[in-house]
């Protein structure tokens, strides 16, 4: 696993528990998968090839940037005004209740999941806004003119 801070002239070998600051980066490699804690009961798991981008780490609002691979936040807790944002190269994914969310993106197709109580509101790169409700699934394909895809009742593995 890779780490990056903004004024670093390369990537460096991540340290378990290193404090993170808006601006640094994350990859996993090939063979890899990395977890994040953003809070009380709240983690960002990527797999290989996935590098995570924290954009903004603000009082109440999170923001990260993921432009290829898979993640999932498992969003146990997230206090009363928090919310997280995931960009991704299609969408803009705005999440502010506990749940499970994931997250698939390849190169032109970003599929995004919900199931435990999670929602969210997608902004696509074109288009309008569209609620993403508990156990539901938005594929976004395309980045120029996007399409969107909803289907209900997602199965996931156990």
């Amino acid at each position: 696993m890779s780490f990056w801070r903004p004024g670093a002239e390369e990537w460096s070998a991540a340290q378990v528990n290193t404090a993170l600051a808006a601006g640094d980066s994350l990859y996993a490699g090939d063979g890899a998968n990395l977890e994040v804690q953003i809070g009380p009961g709240a983690f960002v798991r990527a797999g290989a090839a996935t590098e995570i981008d924290l954009t903004s780490l603000d009082p109440g609002y999170t923001q990260f940037r993921i432009t290829g691979g898979h993640a999932a936040l498992d969003l146990k807790a997230l206090p009363r005004g928090q919310s997280i944002e995931v960009d991704t190269p299609n969408a803009a994914f705005t999440i502010d209740r506990a749940g499970y969310y994931r997250v698939d993106i390849d190169e032109n197709t970003t599929a995004f999941s919900t199931r435990r109580g999670g929602a969210a509101t997608v902004a696509p790169a074109a288009g309008e806004t569209t609620d993403v409700a508990e156990d539901q699934q938005i594929i976004l394909e395309g980045t120029e003119t996007v399409q969107v895809n909803v289907a209900g009742g997602v199965q996931h593995a156990p």
